[in-house]
């Protein structure tokens, strides 16, 4: 025990340096007089949500490369990235070569390769392939 200025305190206790009457070892405030003993050592926490990916549905693919063709590579993007963009180079180069080399009629079958390929990639899929996506 030690005395200063008539007070006593334990020894879980320190004297405040502003008023002098004794606190606990662990306070941040005096409760007598209000000033702040220690710094308050707040460390940011940070909070990781792990977000559970999302399975797909194998019909929904199949619908969707019916009637989108390669877009529908889009719905399994993280895992159809390379179709995806080579079919979609070279549909669009072929847009742009085709109207010097056939005629504007036979414009509306460009798609058609890219969109069947589309179609067959995906049904051919095993339904795990899209319970297990990304992973599968």
């Amino acid at each position: 025990m030690e005395q200063n200025n008539n007070f006593i305190k334990e020894d879980n206790e320190i004297f405040c340096s502003e008023c002098g009457k004794p606190i606990k070892r662990e306070a941040i405030v005096c409760i007598h007089c209000g000033i702040q003993v220690k710094k308050l050592s707040v460390e940011p926490k940070v909070v990781e949500v792990a977000q559970k990916p999302t399975p797909k549905s194998k019909g929904i693919a199949v619908l969707l490369a019916i009637f989108f063709g390669l877009w529908a590579w889009l719905y399994i993007y993280g895992r159809a990235k390379l179709q995806f963009w080579i079919s979609f180079t070279v549909m669009v180069i072929l847009f742009i070569v085709a109207p010097f080399i056939v005629f504007s009629e036979w414009i509306f079958l460009i798609p058609l390769p890219f969109h069947m390929w589309a179609l067959i990639d995906i049904a051919r899929r095993q339904g795990s392939f899209y319970e297990d996506y990304p992973n599968g």
